[in-house]
């Protein structure tokens, strides 16, 4: 019983982070793309 509880717990904490994960690179990306022409600009 304990070890079903401690599995449980793991993929809880395994889909939390993934969630997390997958949200912060949507979020930078779409950063990313609304200052795309400014990044070009600053490396030219």
């Amino acid at each position: 019983m304990e070890l079903l509880i401690n599995i449980i717990a793991i993929l809880l904490v395994a889909v939390i982070i993934g969630f997390q994960f997958s949200r912060t690179r949507n979020l930078y990306k779409k950063k990313y793309n609304e200052n795309k022409d400014e990044f070009k600009k600053d490396q030219e």
